[in-house]
């Protein structure tokens, strides 16, 4: 191996000497202190300060992006329900005829049952239908549309205009 001479030494030397100078002066022209460093962020953060822009700017963007921006917003808006009275009593007695007249069908066999329940807009299939004629099954299943029915609507909050007599469930 054989090593640089003394003057191919000198010569790189000069060539690169200013390099750390320039990074030195630069160092001390420039210092960066701690409070300069901005702090690690996690993704998903949120700020604890409302920062607000100065001045208006203007965000372009195609009418696709903004329909499905304003098709999340409103998906987003959870519904107000309020409870009616007459609404769940109208509610009651159509379930509790439905299931009348699918029990008078029930002997008839599923075809009966399938007629009744399109008499009151229910579509039923061949296997719902063959579910229903069987007694225990479609008195179950009253009882449980029912206590349902009556549970969620025991969490909806009363109107605050109108009289606990006057309640019905209305989605606005």
């Amino acid at each position: 191996m054989k090593l640089p001479t003394q003057e191919k030494v000198r010569y790189h030397l000069v060539r690169w000497v200013w390099v750390p100078a320039l990074a030195l002066v630069a160092h001390v022209a420039f210092p960066s202190g701690s409070a300069d460093v901005a702090p690690l962020l996690e993704p998903g953060a949120r700020s604890d300060k409302e920062i607000v822009a100065p001045f208006n700017f203007v965000v372009n963007k195609s009418e696709d992006e903004l329909q499905r921006e304003a098709e999340e917003l409103a998906a987003s808006a959870k519904p107000i329900y309020e409870f009616r009275q007459r609404a769940y009593d109208s509610t009651v007695t159509t379930l509790a005829a439905f299931f009348s007249s699918v029990d008078a069908a029930g002997d008839q066999g599923p075809q009966a049952i399938i007629r009744a329940a399109r008499d009151y807009g229910v579509p039923l299939t061949p296997q719902e239908a063959a579910y229903l004629s069987k007694g225990g099954k479609r008195r179950a299943m009253q009882q449980a549309l029912v206590a349902g029915s009556s549970a969620h609507l025991r969490s909806v909050p009363e109107p605050r205009q109108t009289a606990p007599s006057r309640r019905r469930l209305e989605r606005r």
